[in-house]
């Protein structure tokens, strides 16, 4: 079974942010993996930052805990989406 980017990214963001009530449309998620993916470097504030512009008014579990590899991880899936798809 292959899992796409997207999928990969959904599910990492919900096992790692938490995000309550989160169900977000593919146009969304595609919005947030290109952003995320414009980072080199991104730390807790920042992708608080990037989530919240993409759902505001969003409420997640929280970023306490996470460190360096969980947004090396997130940064990574979003790029994995980014890359243009051969047709």
């Amino acid at each position: 079974m292959t899992t796409d980017p997207l999928t990969s990214l959904k599910g990492y963001i919900q096992s790692t942010l938490m995000p309550i009530g989160w169900n977000p449309t593919q146009a969304q998620l595609e919005d947030l993996a290109r952003e995320l993916a414009a980072h080199d470097d991104l730390s807790a504030p920042d992708v608080s930052e990037i989530f919240s512009r993409h759902f505001p008014g969003l409420s997640f579990v929280g970023l306490e805990g996470l460190d360096n590899s969980n947004y090396r991880m997130l940064l990574s899936l979003a790029l994995a989406n980014a890359k243009p798809k051969a047709k």
